[in-house]
């Protein structure tokens, strides 16, 4: 959907995050301005104690305000560009032709993180896609949305899963898309 996820009704929202300290810029700034201080403050704090953190770390925050209750940080950012993990446990760049799989497990993990934490329903923003990412929506979406089925058909259960789209019309109609030819192609997990 198209929208803004400081303004959106979830009981978490899904949050990249570097590897060494918290985001604090984009989306990260944010939902540190909409009221979500203490959540972000709180991974910054784990982040700078426990660093490097390894890729695809999930730490479940209260985000310091009602909605939404819960930010899910996932470690899958660094400063300049599309990221993975090196032998030393490094946040380096990313040969696209692993994007796909990243997003896919990272998305997968936080997920199975929010059921874990009994979150009925969380919002992301597209993940592998825009300043950091080297995939297109059309990609982004087919990697989240393969990691939503892989959840279902591990038994998760979520009550609603929300993608959220800022300002991009074009990547809204290839999200919708992809959301079209996976719920065919899929069983009725999707609403």
């Amino acid at each position: 959907m198209l929208g803004d996820l400081t303004e959106v009704e979830a009981g978490a929202v899904i949050l990249p995050q570097f590897n060494d300290q918290a985001s604090y810029g984009s989306l990260g700034g944010n939902m540190y301005d909409s009221g979500a201080k203490k959540g972000i403050d709180e991974f910054n704090k784990f982040a700078k104690s426990n660093r490097p953190l390894e890729w695809g770390k999930v730490l479940v925050t209260e985000s310091g305000k009602k909605n939404p209750k819960y930010l899910i940080h996932v470690v899958s950012l660094a400063p300049g560009g599309k990221t993975e993990l090196d032998s030393s446990a490094r946040l380096v760049k990313l040969d696209s032709s692993k994007e796909f799989e990243t997003v896919h497990k990272a998305f997968f993990k936080c997920l199975k993180e929010a059921q874990k934490k009994n979150i009925k329903t969380v919002a992301a923003p597209t993940m592998g896609y825009g300043i950091i990412g080297s995939l297109d929506a059309s990609e982004s979406a087919e990697a989240m949305l393969s990691a939503v089925k892989k959840f279902a058909k591990a038994g998760g259960k979520l009550t609603g899963i929300s993608i959220i789209i800022y300002k991009d019309k074009d990547a809204y109609k290839d999200f919708k898309g992809q959301l079209e030819r996976f719920s065919q192609k899929q069983a009725n997990f999707i609403s």
